[in-house]
């Protein structure tokens, strides 16, 4: 109890203390280890004993040494956090496996080791495994209390399991985003300074811990005897931490470091630890994080509405993304260029426009997610008539000839049609850039809508101010 007190008390910095204020005497059970009759079995203890579940209080059942091998060296209930508290029983008076199980009833997983065939790091997937080139070795992590235990060996706790625990304090560890950053790590067993760094896959949002472990203090021995250095961790199943191989075989072993000269790069190849130097009371590490955050996904892309003529606003729709954007930025393209200055939702059509396919591409915004941009189909604006078309009759009488002038197009038209009309009606037929007035088109209004063509543009038609013959 002595021991496991030391060893809670140096990890917490003096907040975690344990104690015995109570024991009870040695009692003969009927029930056993196997299956539910573990559970009556701590029940039991927890009735003579008077054990109430409360918080930061703990029953320590002390089983005979020779029922490990049905009972287990220990077994702890999973507490929510370091004041849970919970039930526990050990085989041994030995410091290592009380202290480990008291760390499960404070909410700590087992310290596990990842092995991969080919590579240092895998992926989980949707199902809260280890992909099939994958497997979680547990009790891996021989420099963790988490880890496996002997009667002797009472490493540090590591730090993923010491942070996420509230054990250690937050300024021992540093933030690392994007880009190249270097980073100066004190061991963890000296217990001053900056001990590990913390750094996110902004793509997978994995988050990996580097830490420097010494043979120093604690870390001076470990039950399977596992190289210290620098040492990248993440969490596994179950949320146990999962120490990463950087030099990876296929199968177990102790040889886990990031080496001095060498480097960890993650499965996705966009984060990558290397150790640039090591010495007994530091480790500098460059860590590159090229890691992209997940892009939106346009699962409609934008549309134009309005009127396509030459003075008209058009405007855009955002589309439909995924997850919802927070935010869009759009921008206004001609044939595909964008417009200088038009980066509003909405967009006056001017002259330059006509004739030509206008587009806008939407670009949406969301935090944790990379920008993304779609683009809207062309819609083509037509033909724009700069000075209306105009009817020439020198003699605006019946038996007359008169004249349609197309007036002025921009950009210039390959060719026009023409179509006459008697008040606003069109005349079948009459399709000519010439008409004969005729006595049923005294005292009506005559126009003519000339239509203005262009290869590759949408053609633009106007009507021309109407005469009424005599």
């Amino acid at each position: 109890m002595a021991g496991a007190d030391a060893f809670w008390s140096e990890q917490s910095d003096g907040q975690l203390r344990i104690a015995a204020p109570t024991t009870a005497a040695h009692f003969t059970s009927a029930y056993t280890c196997s299956g539910s009759d573990l559970l009556r079995l701590w029940s039991q203890a927890a009735d003579r004993t008077g054990y109430d579940g409360r918080a930061n209080a703990t029953l320590v059942i002390k089983l005979p040494l020779a029922t490990y091998r049905t009972c287990g060296y220990g077994y702890g209930q999973i507490g929510l956090s370091t004041s849970s508290g919970g039930i526990l029983h050990v085989s041994d008076t030995a410091t290592p496996v009380l202290a480990h199980e008291l760390g499960h009833n404070m909410g700590l997983e087992h310290a596990n080791l990842l092995t991969c065939a080919t590579r240092s790091d895998g992926r989980l997937t949707d199902t809260g495994m280890w992909e099939s080139a994958c497997s979680e070795e547990e009790y891996g992590d021989s420099l963790d209390i988490m880890g496996p235990s002997t009667q002797d060996d009472t490493p540090m706790l590591s730090a993923p399991q010491a942070l996420i625990a509230g054990i250690l304090p937050p300024s021992a560890a540093t933030a690392v985003g994007l880009g190249t950053t270097r980073v100066t790590l004190r061991p963890l067993s000296g217990g001053t300074g900056v001990r590990a760094a913390v750094v996110t896959d902004a793509t997978t949002r994995v988050r990996y811990w580097v830490e420097y472990r010494t043979p120093t203090g604690r870390d001076a021995s470990n039950p399977s005897g596992q190289d210290t250095g620098v040492r990248v961790l993440r969490l596994g199943t179950t949320s146990s931490t999962v120490v990463l191989d950087a030099t990876p075989t296929g199968r177990r072993d102790n040889r886990v470091a990031v080496g001095a000269g060498t480097t960890f790069t993650n499965r996705d190849g966009g984060l990558r630890v290397t150790t640039e130097s090591a010495t007994a009371t530091q480790a500098v590490v460059r860590i590159d994080n090229a890691t992209k955050p997940p892009a939106l996904t346009a699962t409609a892309v934008p549309r134009i509405s309005g009127t396509r003529a030459v003075g008209r606003t058009l405007t855009a729709s955002t589309g439909t993304w995924t997850p919802t954007p927070t935010s869009y930025t759009y921008k206004w393209k001609r044939n595909g260029t964008a417009i200088a200055g038009a980066t509003g939702r909405t967009y006056r059509l001017t002259t330059a426009d006509a004739g030509r396919n206008i587009s806008v591409t939407v670009t949406a915004r969301r935090s944790g997610r990379t920008a993304t941009a779609s683009t809207s189909a062309r819609t083509a604006v037509p033909l724009h008539a700069t000075a209306s078309p105009w009817i020439h009759a020198p003699t605006p009488r019946a038996g007359h000839q008169v004249t349609a002038m197309v007036g002025s197009w921009t950009p210039r038209p390959d060719g026009y049609a023409y179509q006459w009309y008697r008040n606003g009606v069109a005349k079948p037929g009459k399709t000519a850039k010439t008409y004969t007035l005729n006595l049923g088109d005294r005292g009506q209004r005559i126009s003519v809508r000339v239509t203005a063509r262009r290869t590759g543009s949408a053609a633009g038609a106007k009507t021309s101010a109407s005469i009424t013959p005599r």
